[in-house]
């Protein structure tokens, strides 16, 4: 079975804001009331910034979902045994994730938390060169650095 593009739902999904935010539910509603396309077709971008849905109109329409539902009577309030029942029951479900602004750098494998502190030593060292590079201009053009400038 082909995968499904998580793309042309980001993109085409007029009732979500695509990478900006929204929510799972509209996506299975759009899913059962318009239809998804495959991976082929539409391919992971990891932005919606610039695409168009227009730049899918020749894919053709694969897969429908036959009915949305809340897992729980709607948002918060669920848990993981109301998610393994609903799977057992009726199939998969969809759902978010509410990542970290930290999880833009994450390329791949399964992040754990020690992989997260890994990322942060990543951002944590990209700024003081960021920071020292910074730095060095600004004496370059005469300024004192803050902290030699606090010494007076």
């Amino acid at each position: 079975m082909p995968m499904l593009s998580p793309q042309f739902m980001m993109t085409c999904n007029y009732m979500n804001e695509g990478c900006d935010g929204g929510w799972p539910f509209f996506h299975g509603f759009l899913a059962e009331n318009g239809h998804m396309v495959t991976e082929e077709c539409a391919p992971y971008q990891g932005k919606t910034k610039g695409d168009k849905c227009s730049n899918y109109a020749d894919c053709a329409p694969h897969s429908k979902i036959e009915k949305t539902r809340f897992v729980g009577k709607g948002y918060g309030d669920t848990s993981e045994k109301k998610m393994m029942q609903e799977i057992i029951r009726n199939g998969m479900v969809n759902g978010e994730l509410n990542a970290p602004h930290i999880f833009h750098m994450y390329t791949k494998g399964v992040l754990t938390a020690d992989g997260i502190k890994e990322l942060h030593k990543k951002v944590t060292s990209l700024a003081q060169v960021r920071s020292s590079s910074d730095e060095a201009a600004d004496e370059s053009k005469g300024a004192k650095p803050a902290a030699k400038a606090a010494k007076k």
